[in-house]
C-alpha cells in the first residue's frame, strides 16, 4: 500500500493496526517518491537480525559462537589488548 505522508497522518491509528501483520507494509511518499515505510515490529526485528549478522558474522546461540571474517571465535576468547582492541588471550599475553 502506498500513501502520501499527509494522508498517513490522518489515518495513523488505522495504519498501525494494519501493519501489525508481518506480511503488510505501508510505503509513505512525498511528491510521488518513497520516503519511509511502516512495518510490523516483527519485520523490524528481522531486519535488525540481518544487519547484526552482516556486521558481526553468523551466530550459533547454543554454542555462543560467532563466525565472521573467516575466523571462528567464541564470545569468551577475546579480551581487551594493550591498545584497547579486542585480541585473543595469547596475543594479550604476548603484549
Amino acid at each position: 500500500m502506498r500513501l502520501t505522508v499527509s494522508d498517513a497522518r490522518s489515518q495513523l491509528g488505522h495504519l498501525v493496526t494494519r501493519v501489525q501483520d508481518p506480511r503488510t507494509e505501508v510505503i509513505l511518499t512525498r511528491h510521488g517518491k518513497p520516503v519511509a515505510a511502516l512495518v510490523s515490529i516483527t519485520e523490524v526485528r528481522r531486519i535488525w537480525d540481518l544487519q547484526d549478522t552482516e556486521r558481526n558474522g553468523w551466530w550459533w546461540p547454543l554454542y555462543r559462537i560467532r563466525r565472521g571474517g573467516g575466523i571462528l571465535r567464541t564470545s569468551w576468547d577475546l579480551v581487551p589488548g594493550r591498545d584497547g582492541k579486542m585480541v585473543t588471550r595469547r596475543e594479550a599475553a604476548l603484549q
